[in-house]
């Protein structure tokens, strides 16, 4: 079955006296054809292969927002119909009086559009992704539901026909219920049918390491000869003892360090926060020594793909059946701190954590820390 496609183009044979050029959405079913979007740039500005506005433009953002607008609710009216002509995905695409707008999908869409400059790239580009399968789920799904029937039967499709896990598949319905209760309070959809319902969908524990796998891994590090496995290895159980994200280890400079504690800014785009780390002996002990030069950074930089591609090598050379990426060196981090009975409220300042709910996650997980404080009773 033939599949209509669409790209971004500017239009050099309508170039105008101020060499500016008008940016169609190409349209292709068997033959192209053109679709205005109302935008012109000069050549200069246009960016052919990536189809965006370049920066040097004064306005290049607001364009791009834009045209990224129509691009992507051109890919959802090809999702709902692959063969969709270009007269209709006009019509679709400009009217604001379409159809489109009554479906819960066009709600999910506008406030991604609507969120945009206040979400960090990352939340974005998540929130673009729960829509893009909710289109694949439905592309024309109604704001009345049954809640509990549509939670049952969209988690059972993510399952099966995307193979979401569960905590993607959470991830995706709390989008959903974000939807529904800015909508609900705007007055422009009746009842969030979720409200009730995606409460019974919990989240899957932060994966940590086991204390054995820990000390496997430590003694592996003390067996290594000097290598970039071995450093590899050396930050990701620095990690382990202080709770760096990944990002933020690799940004570390020696000028961060002082006092003996990790002073920097911690936390994800604008929730950074001040945080101050004191560093253990441990986490002392995976850092090389200190240059003579203190803007260099303290660790050697390794491009991601390595990194994960090492730590995957060494968990199968460790016998060690779970995954090994540094986000579980943080939750280790969490995990461990807790179980030693570090009180929540000072490891939330450790972890940068803006909300101490996030922090608790980690008391769900520790029983044994439950356990020591229970035995006090028999002292």
């Amino acid at each position: 079955m033939i599949t209509a496609h669409v790209k971004l183009v500017r239009r050099k044979s309508n170039e105008s006296k101020d060499g500016t050029s008008p940016i169609y959405l190409r349209h292709h079913l068997g033959s192209n054809k053109f679709i205005q979007t109302g935008y012109r740039v000069t050549y200069q500005h246009w960016d052919d292969k990536k189809c965006v506005v370049k920066r040097a433009h004064p306005s290049h953002k607001q364009i791009n927002i834009g045209l990224k607008a129509i691009i992507l609710k051109a890919e959802r009216l090809i999702v709902a119909e692959p063969q969709i002509t270009a007269e209709k995905m006009k019509s679709l695409l400009f009217n604001k009086h379409s159809e489109q707008g009554t479906t819960f999908n066009h709600f999910c869409w506008s406030l991604v559009e609507i969120k945009k400059e206040t979400w960090a790239k990352a939340t974005y580009d998540a929130n673009v992704s729960h829509c893009r399968n909710l289109d694949r789920y439905n592309p024309s799904l109604s704001v009345i539901q049954d809640g509990e029937e549509f939670v049952a039967d969209y988690t059972k499709w993510c399952k099966e026909v995307r193979g979401n896990k569960h905590n993607s598949i959470v991830k995706n319905l709390k989008f959903l219920l974000q939807v529904l209760k800015y909508y609900v309070k705007k007055g422009k959809i009746p009842k969030n049918f979720l409200e009730d319902n995606i409460e019974s969908s919990h989240e899957v524990m932060p994966k940590c390491l086991t204390n054995e796998n820990l000390q496997k891994l430590e003694d592996y590090y003390d067996e290594l000869k000097p290598s970039s496995t071995k450093e590899i290895l050396g930050q990701f159980l620095f990690c382990c003892y202080c709770g760096l994200r990944f990002k933020d280890m690799v940004e570390l400079t020696w000028l961060d360090i002082k006092d003996n504690a990790i002073v920097v800014t911690m936390g994800k785009s604008r929730q950074k926060k001040f945080v101050s780390i004191p560093l253990s002996k441990k986490a002392k002990s995976y850092m090389p020594e200190m240059p003579k030069d203190k803007e260099q950074l303290v660790f050697a930089s390794y491009s991601n793909q390595k990194t994960n591609d090492r730590l995957r090598t060494i968990a199968e050379d460790m016998n060690i059946k779970s995954r090994l990426t540094f986000h579980v060196a943080r939750h280790t981090f969490g995990t461990k701190g807790v179980n030693k009975g570090i009180p929540l409220d000072v490891m939330q300042v450790l972890m940068g954590h803006t909300n101490i709910s996030t922090t608790q996650i980690y008391a769900k997980v520790s029983q044994a820390t439950t356990r020591r404080y229970i035995n006090l009773f028999d002292d």
